[in-house]
């Protein structure tokens, strides 16, 4: 297993690229190295682990750790699992636009880091969410 300055001196080695400190080459190696290396981690889930997120009244969103990369699944404190729909969906349920009778077992995630639940008070007070 290599480091990722090992993985960049090699991509600057084979390809022959200025590995000046600060170049603009190995700026933008670095950056899509990482962008590769997060792209393979998201893919293969090599990488999966659980957290708890304590849900409060009637609060909808809440923030995800940063070192999070993607959320797989969200397991209610229950053992049932809520389905995930678009970020559009969560705020047509939040405006009740939806037909009665929907779940209410309902989360979206925004961007990188927003989960998005449709009613907190809803649910029990925690969720298992199972990030990759």
């Amino acid at each position: 297993m290599s480091t990722f300055a090992q993985l960049k001196d090699n991509v600057v080695l084979e390809l022959g690229l200025d590995d000046t400190a600060s170049g603009d080459e190995d700026n933008l190696l670095g950056r899509r190295l990482n962008e590769a290396v997060r792209e393979v981690l998201m893919r293969t889930r090599v990488r999966v682990a659980v957290a708890t997120v304590d849900l409060t009244g009637d609060e909808g969103d809440y923030e995800l750790p940063t070192d999070i990369l993607a959320v797989n699944n969200i397991i209610g404190s229950d053992g049932k699992p809520l389905e995930r729909v678009s970020v559009e969906e969560i705020h047509e349920l939040r405006r009740g636009t939806n037909p009665q009778g929907t779940s209410p077992r309902k989360y979206a995630v925004d961007g990188a880091n927003l989960l998005m639940i449709r009613r907190a008070r809803s649910l029990e007070h925690d969720l298992r969410r199972h990030p990759g």
